[in-house]
Order: C-alpha cells, then structure tokens, then sequence
C-alpha cells in the first residue's frame, strides 16, 4: 500500500511535468527518473495490494506434475527482487531460486515460455540503475523469461530482445521447426542459412568453432555434415565478408573487425584453411592504419587489439607474415599516439613473443631514435611503463633510451598536510596536467616542503618506472645528483636484472 502511494503520487507529477514540459531542473529535454510509464507500476501495484500472494512455496511447487510446475514457477516470476547498479549489465537474475528451478526443467519448459511472452505484461519486483544516474527501471517479466529462454536455447539470442509481438511469433515457429535438433544443428542450420545475415553468422562461426575445441564430444561431430564440409561453408561466409568494398573514410572498421572474426573462426576449425583467409583480413584491416595521420590513430585504436590476436595466431604457421602484419599496423605508431595495451599483446605472448622480435626492436629503436622527443608527460606511453611490456626487452632498451631525456619537462615539489594523508611529489608541466606520485620514503628527500625542482623527461619517466614491481627507488624531488644515479640504477635494472 506504501509503494501504491508513492507510485500514484509519482504519476501525478510525471503528468503535470509532461503538460507543463517541465525539465525539473535539468538543460536536456526529456530527462526522466525512469524509464517505466508510471501508469504501468500503479497498475501493477493496484493488482499486488487487490490479490496478494504468498511467497512462492518452491517445494510445493516441486511436488507439482511438470506441466503445472512450469506454469506455477513463471507465474511466480513476478516475485523475483532486487536491485542492481551496474550500468553494463542489462538484466540481472537477483532472486535466483525462482529462475534456476524454470531453467532445470530443460527444454519442456521452452513452449510455455515462448507462451508467456507473447501475453506477458506484468513487472517484477527488480529494479535496475545506472551508477551517477537518477535514473532507475522496474524490470519486466518478460526480461527474465527471455533471459531463461535463451538459457535454455542459447542460438534463440540471434533474434536478440525486441518485446513486440510479431518477434514471439516468430520464434515460436522457429522453435517448432527446431526442437528436435540439437543445440549445435541449430547453430549450424543459422550459419547454413542464407538469408541469416552476416552478424548471424558470426554468432554462428564463433560459437561452433569454439565449442568444438573445448568439447569435442557435444560439438565435434555434426550430423549431416563433415569437417571439411563446414570448412567449406565457413569459407564461403568469409568470403562473402571479404568480398565487400570498405569505405574507411566515414570512419566506419565493422567490415574489417567482421572480416578478422569469421577468419579466426575458420582457423580455429580448420588451421590449414584458415590461414590464407586470416592473411587476407588482416592485410586488409591493416590497411587504414598505415594511411597516417588522425585515421590511422583512429583505426589502430578500433582495430589494434583484433589485429594482435591474428598476429598471435598466424605465428603458430606463418612466422614471416605475422612479423609484416606487426610492421604494417606500428609503422605509424609516434610518441604522440594514444598507447593502449592492446597494440602490444603479441609481443607479450610468450608464444609468440621470439618470432616478433626483430620487429620489436625496429619498432622501439624507431621511437627511441626520435629527436627531438615527441613526447611529454601527458602522452600515454607512460602508462605502459608497468604493463606486460616489461617482458620485452626491445621495449626495456627504449625505456634506458627515454631516461637520458634530459629536456625540460616541468616543475616538481613534494607536500604532506595535516589531514594525515600521505605525502606525495606533485608534477606539474607547463602549468597544468598535474601528477600525483606517492612518496612512501620521506627520509630520503633532502629538500623542504614545497621547493620547486626543475626536472626533466627522463625524470618523469623515471619516477612512473619507479613504481613497477621490483624497481629500484626513485624521486623526482632528489637532487640532480641523486636523481642521475637514480636513473643509473633504472637503466642496470632494465638491461642487466630483468633478463636474469
């Protein structure tokens, strides 16, 4: 009766701040508290406060023949409570008693649920909310009888969650020309099909392919087909992707990320036959990177981790080729790019790691050879100094090069208050992008509170080292002396320490 009351009270104002196009307060039109008609969650509540029910009595319910225990378990789905404030995470299974006895009846229950969600109209006691949102939903029944549904029939999840009535439809057609397939048949009969689509097929692709790796058992023999036959139909979707015209220039890598997929789906069913088909989508996706310029930035970024991953692969066959797709996607790589991690997988592989050597190190001595350094502070090579990296010593040598940076870079000084929070040496270049490095030994800093040192990149660079595991100690704020014998010390723990 409460939540009755505040819900007719929020449907009230939700009415008066629609007639009168109030924003509350806000600059952007149409904000709202959520994303449910408030007219829906006083009907539901009406209906809760008019009939009751008792909590759902699941032993009871177990007792029950099976198709009267399927349809007291969804009418029970109602019940299911929670919140949850996971921005990524679309629906959540928060009372999980209810769904996890639906989802143990198997596929019996699929027919009764493809029933309920074509009528269903109901809401749960679950709510969901965005983290530094006011925004919050009351989750659907039908939410959670999609979520068991494709539980139940994973392949059904190709249709993806449109609550209209002609999707139920649909899928209850599709179930009855399927539901005496097995669940691999049926991924196979979408990746046969067509008129499926490509994103249809990529499903497809992906999870046959790793399935019959991990369970040969369940998923290595296919009735009706061959191996070599689904190599073949693979290939021919690959090649239908591949034979697309790329228009890089909107911006728009989906070909080339679609293109990657289905080729590493092949490989990983059929290695011999994967590779030409792997060699040709990498070619083609690396070819907006080596274009130069704000493109090729914007297409390492989209396209660099994907490509790394068919570099691991075409290393276990095609050493020569791995090592040029590797060259290919960094050619244009300057101190000035947007690092990430994902650029440098490969050569974090150990696997891998010794065939791109050589391309490693043209790529670092490249970077460590330009004059002046294209670099500051802000730029985010930084950020890789306490990644993986450091397993790589062409990466190493490039590090002991930017200690020697002696440019100019900023002003440092270290600081403690009277709050009791740590002290910490304060960076500041140029008047902003201020850094915060904490300074867990004071008793080794020789200068008082507050005095400005001038240092240099190869001390900032120093100092983010300093921080990786087992690295020697090292501070910005020593004397310059004091400071060059750090950075000595850096450069024997690069070279000499980290290869034993």
């Amino acid at each position: 009766p409460q939540a009755l009351h505040w819900a007719r009270s929020w449907a009230s104002v939700e009415a008066l701040r629609k007639s009168e196009k109030v924003d509350r307060g806000y600059t952007y039109p149409g904000f709202r508290t959520t994303e449910n008609d408030p007219a829906e969650v006083v009907r539901d509540l009406e209906q809760r406060v008019a009939h009751p029910k008792l909590p759902t009595d699941l032993a009871a319910v177990h007792r029950l023949p099976k198709t009267q225990r399927i349809a007291a378990l969804i009418d029970a789905l109602d019940e299911i409570y929670g919140s949850h404030g996971e921005s990524t995470v679309i629906f959540g299974l928060y009372d999980g008693s209810i769904s996890k006895a639906l989802e143990a009846e198997g596929e019996e229950a699929i027919p009764a649920l493809l029933e309920a969600l074509s009528t269903e109209f109901r809401i749960t006691r679950s709510a969901r909310y965005q983290a530094y949102s006011p925004t919050r939903f009351v989750l659907p029944v039908q939410s959670f009888e999609w979520r068991i549904l494709t539980n139940l029939w994973p392949s059904a999840r190709v249709f993806t969650y449109t609550p209209v009535p002609e999707k139920w439809t649909r899928l209850t057609e599709e179930w009855a020309t399927v539901s005496h397939l097995t669940e691999p048949q049926r991924w196979l009969r979408i990746l046969s099909d067509d008129s499926a689509g490509v994103e249809k097929w990529l499903d497809a692709a992906r999870v046959l392919t790793y399935r019959h790796n991990v369970d040969t058992k369940g998923w290595g023999t296919l009735v009706g087909l061959t191996g070599p036959e689904i190599t073949a139909l693979i290939t021919r979707r690959a090649r239908t992707i591949l034979d697309q015209k790329p228009n890089w220039a909107t911006g728009d890598y989906s070909l080339a990320k679609q293109s990657i997929e289905i080729a590493r789906s092949l490989f990983r069913w059929d290695s011999k036959a994967g590779i030409p088909i792997l060699v040709e989508a990498a070619r083609k996706a690396v070819d907006p990177i080596t274009n130069g310029g704000a493109q090729s930035e914007d297409a390492r970024r989209i396209l660099g981790s994907e490509l790394n991953e068919v570099i691991i692969d075409l290393a276990k066959a095609n050493r020569l080729e791995a090592s040029h797709i590797f060259r290919r996607m960094t050619a244009t790589i300057t101190l000035r790019s947007t690092f990430e991690d994902g650029w440098f997988l490969a050569l974090c592989n150990s696997s891998v790691q010794r065939d791109l050597e050589l391309a490693g190190v043209a790529l670092f001595d490249r970077l460590a050879k330009a004059a002046p350094y294209e670099t500051s502070p802000n730029g985010t090579i930084a950020s890789l100094i306490t990644a993986p990296l450091l397993r790589v010593r062409s990466f190493r040598v490039f590090l002991a090069a930017l200690l020697k940076n002696d440019v100019p870079a900023g002003l440092a000084w270290w600081e403690a208050d009277e709050l009791g929070n740590p002290p910490a040496i304060r960076f500041e270049q140029r008047h902003r992008e201020l850094y915060n490095f904490a300074l867990e030994d004071v008793t080794s800093i020789h200068i008082p509170k507050g005095q400005i040192t001038m240092v240099s990149f190869g001390d900032f660079f120093a100092q983010k080292l300093s921080q990786a595991p087992g690295a020697p100690n090292f501070a910005m704020v020593w004397s310059a002396a004091e400071r060059r014998a750090g950075k000595e010390a850096l450069r024997r723990w690069l070279l000499n320490d980290l290869d034993r």
